[in-house]
C-alpha cells in the first residue's frame, strides 16, 4: 500500500525515520566509514543536499500518515552541513504539518565541528537528543577520525562537549571502538 493509498485507519501509530539530508557528504574522513562512497552515486553532483520540496514533502506525509508521534533521526554524512536554517525549517514544516497534539521527537548524530552557540541554542530551543561522535581519547578518535587534509579532529569535537553541556538537555556520545590484534 502506497502512503497515498492509506486511511488514518491503517495509519501506523507511531513512526521513526532515519533521514540524510546531505546524503554522504561529510567534513571527516573517518577509516571506517561505509557511508562516503555513496557519494560516488551522483557523479554529477559535489554537494548533496535534500531539497526544499523534498523535505516538505518527507515531513506532511509522515506527519499526515502517523496517528501517534513522530521520532526523526538526523544522521549523514554530516548533517549539520546542511545548516542551521535547514533544521528551521524542518521545525517549521513539524509545527505546520502535526496533528493537534501530535508529539514530535528530533535527534541529531553529529561530529560537533560545525556545531556554535547558535546552534546549540537551537537544539536546546527545539529539544533536539544529541549524538555527538567521540572515539575516545585524543590518540584514538585521530587515529580513526580525520579531515578531509588528513588533520586530526579531536581538538575540534571535544570543545563541542562542554558547548552542548551547557546547553543541552539531552546528549549522548557516540564511540565505536575498534581493537586490531
Amino acid at each position: 500500500m502506497t502512503l497515498e493509498r492509506m486511511n488514518m485507519e491503517s495509519a501506523p501509530l507511531k513512526s521513526s525515520l532515519l533521514i540524510r539530508p546531505v546524503s554522504a557528504d561529510c567534513n571527516l574522513r573517518c577509516d571506517y566509514c561505509f557511508y562516503l562512497e555513496k557519494a560516488a552515486l551522483y557523479p554529477q553532483t559535489k554537494t548533496h543536499r535534500m531539497s526544499q520540496k523534498v523535505l516538505e514533502t518527507l515531513i506532511s506525509q509522515v506527519m499526515q500518515h502517523t496517528a501517534g508521534p513522530v521520532s526523526l533521526a538526523w544522521q549523514g554524512g554530516e548533517p549539520t552541513l546542511a545548516g542551521l536554517d535547514f533544521f528551521m525549517q524542518v521545525v517549521e514544516l513539524e509545527m505546520q504539518y502535526a496533528r493537534p497534539g501530535q508529539i514530535v521527537g528530533n535527534a541529531l548524530q553529529t561530529n560537533g565541528i560545525l556545531l556554535n552557540e547558535a546552534w546549540a541554542e537551537f537544539l536546546r530551543l527545539y529539544k533536539f537528543l544529541i549524538g555527538l561522535s567521540l572515539d575516545g581519547p585524543s590518540a584514538l578518535h585521530d587515529h580513526y577520525r580525520r579531515t578531509k587534509n588528513q588533520r586530526a579532529s579531536f581538538g575540534l569535537v571535544y570543545p563541542q562537549i562542554e558547548l552542548l553541556r551547557q546547553n543541552m538537555t539531552s546528549l549522548s556520545m557516540t564511540s565505536l571502538s575498534m581493537f586490531w590484534w
